[in-house]
């Protein structure tokens, strides 16, 4: 998680300048691919926290776009921008035992 962090806050910044929505529908793809593959039962928590790593990261890119963007964009500014924007964590994959239940077909060998 940490590895995925970093490259998405070094693009992050690659992105600065261009405008929210922009980014946002790019992150949104970003995290939709990594909670897609992470999606497991019993990791849910990891989830959330990705998700709230990866808003912390936006946040801190968008402070840093000018000095009238420090005081404007609070915590609960970001956070309605990214309920707007990124995809919500849950559990997508079911349990292995309900993943591998087979059933043996009448007269079958």
């Amino acid at each position: 998680m940490r590895a995925t962090l970093q490259k998405i806050r070094e693009s992050l910044l690659t992105r600065r300048h261009r405008p929210i929505g922009e980014t946002g529908r790019w992150l949104r793809r970003v995290v939709h691919g990594w909670l897609n593959y992470h999606a497991v039962p019993s990791n849910s928590h990891c989830l959330c926290r990705f998700v709230d790593e990866v808003t912390r990261l936006w946040l801190s890119v968008i402070r840093k776009r000018s000095q009238r963007g420090r005081r404007g964009w609070t915590w609960e500014r970001m956070q309605r921008l990214s309920r707007l924007h990124l995809p919500r964590p849950r559990v997508t994959h079911p349990y292995p035992n309900e993943r591998f239940h087979a059933r043996l077909k009448v007269g079958a060998v």
